[in-house]
């Protein structure tokens, strides 16, 4: 299904989502830019998918207004000044010819938000190893 869909429009992510959400519902769904973030939580709230128990959903982007989200949104937070300057170093080293191939690894922290929730068990999902380590409460 990943292949058949177009990602870089609003149809084609609305098809995935809805491909997603087919057969077994993801418990958690990590989603990589502010926009799409919005679109999946209108997506699930319009499929009475509760936040976060049902699905648990993180934003791999910062943003101003998950400040002002209640609950609120758990994103990974980074310095995006360093992505601009690998950037811009990228840019001009092609522009000389040159082949830039240097992996760029960023710092970053994973806030913790409102819209992460525990993992569901489903009693048919219990076994003797999950018993034994007391998620059968």
């Amino acid at each position: 299904m990943w292949l058949e869909a177009k990602l870089d429009n609003p149809q084609g992510f609305l098809y995935y989502l809805n491909s997603l959400f087919q057969r077994t519902p993801p418990t958690a769904l990590i989603i990589d830019a502010k926009e799409l973030f919005d679109a999946t939580q209108q997506f699930l709230v319009h499929h009475g998918i509760r936040l976060p128990q049902d699905t648990s959903i993180v934003c791999s982007d910062p943003h101003p207004t998950f400040a002002w989200c209640h609950p609120t949104i758990a994103h990974i937070r980074y310095d995006s000044n360093i992505w601009v300057r690998n950037t811009i170093r990228w840019v001009n080293k092609v522009a000389r010819g040159k082949n830039n191939l240097c992996q760029m690894i960023r710092k970053s922290k994973f806030v913790v938000g409102g819209t992460i929730g525990p993992v569901k068990i489903e009693p048919n999902q219990l076994n003797q190893k999950t018993i034994g380590k007391g998620l059968d409460k």
